[in-house]
C-alpha cells in the first residue's frame, strides 16, 4: 500500500513539476549556476542551411497578454521541433523577416556562469511560440514589450515600441526595457515597417512607459511626461524625438512608407 502511494505521488509531483516548468514563467532568482557559457542554438550557423524551408513571418497584430516579437537581425533564426533540437532532423525550418508570435510556454532550463569572468551570465530558456497558426520553438529571447503607441494620424498608421524586458543583474525578466526598436502598423494592424536595427535609446524608466495620449497644443502633437518623446507633423510628414534622461535621443522622420533616421553625435 504504501509503495503504491508512493508511486502515485511521485506521479502527482511530477505532473505539477511539468506544469510549473512549462508555464509563462520570469525569473526572479539566480537558481543553480552551472559553470560554462549557453550558445544560441537558433543563430547557430551549423543548423543553417540554404535549403530549409522558409517560415512566413505573421505580420497582423492582434495583441493579448502572449503577444511577443521575434526579431530576425542580420543573421535569419532557425525555428525547431522541440526544445531538445539533436541535429538537422529537428528544425522546422528558417525565418529570414521578423514575426509577430503568440508565446505558449517558455522552459527556463539553465542558468549558466562564466567563472573566468567576474559576472557574466547567460540563461537557456526555450520559447514555444506560434506563427501563423504553426507551433515552433526558439531559444532566440522574445521581444516581450509591446510599448506605447503613437498614432500617425496623417497617414491612418500607429508606431509601436517593441523591446525586451532585460532583467535584473543575471534574472532573464522583469526590469529595464532594453532593445528597442519601432514597428508601422496600417489601418488592419498588419506591419508596413520595421525600423530592423536597435535603436540608440534607453527609456531609464522600469517596466516601460505610459501610453502617449492626443494634444492639441499648437504644432506639438504628442508628449509625455520627462519630456521623453515629441512629434511634430510638417505637411504629411512627422519629424519625431524619442529623448533620454541623458543627453541623447533618437530622431526620424516619417513620410507614411519611408522613415530617416538622425544620427546623434556624441
Amino acid at each position: 500500500m504504501k509503495r503504491v502511494l508512493s508511486i502515485y505521488l511521485l506521479f502527482i509531483s511530477t505532473q505539477l513539476l511539468a506544469q510549473v516548468q512549462t508555464e509563462r514563467i520570469y525569473d526572479d532568482g539566480y537558481g543553480e549556476f552551472i559553470s560554462g557559457v549557453y550558445t544560441l542554438k537558433s543563430t547557430d550557423s551549423s543548423y543553417f542551411s540554404t535549403d530549409l524551408k522558409v517560415i512566413e513571418p505573421e505580420t497582423i497584430l492582434n495583441q493579448t497578454d502572449r503577444t511577443d516579437y521575434l526579431v530576425v537581425g542580420e543573421q535569419p533564426i532557425v525555428l525547431f521541433k522541440n526544445s531538445n533540437p539533436k541535429g538537422k532532423e529537428d528544425i522546422a525550418g528558417v525565418l529570414m523577416k521578423s514575426s509577430l508570435t503568440k508565446t505558449i510556454t517558455q522552459h527556463h532550463k539553465r542558468v549558466l556562469r562564466d567563472f573566468s569572468k567576474k559576472w557574466s551570465i547567460t540563461h537557456e530558456v526555450w520559447s514555444e511560440v506560434v506563427i501563423n497558426g504553426q507551433t515552433y520553438y526558439t531559444d532566440i529571447k522574445l521581444h516581450d514589450f509591446l510599448g506605447y503607441n503613437f498614432n500617425f494620424t496623417a497617414q491612418k498608421q500607429t508606431l509601436t515600441f517593441v523591446a525586451k524586458d532585460s532583467g535584473y543583474d543575471g534574472n532573464y525578466d522583469i526590469g529595464y526595457p532594453e532593445n528597442w526598436h519601432f514597428i508601422v502598423l496600417d489601418e488592419k494592424m498588419e506591419i508596413v515597417f520595421d525600423s530592423g536595427e536597435l535603436l540608440d535609446y534607453q527609456c531609464n524608466c522600469e517596466f516601460g512607459i505610459e501610453q502617449l495620449s492626443e494634444s492639441n497644443n499648437g504644432d506639438l502633437i504628442h508628449e509625455i511626461s520627462n519630456n521623453l518623446v515629441e512629434a511634430y507633423l510638417h505637411g504629411s510628414s512627422y519629424n519625431m524625438e524619442t529623448k533620454q534622461l541623458e543627453d541623447a535621443s533618437v530622431r526620424f522622420t516619417w513620410n507614411g512608407r519611408i522613415m530617416e533616421f538622425v544620427k546623434n553625435s556624441k
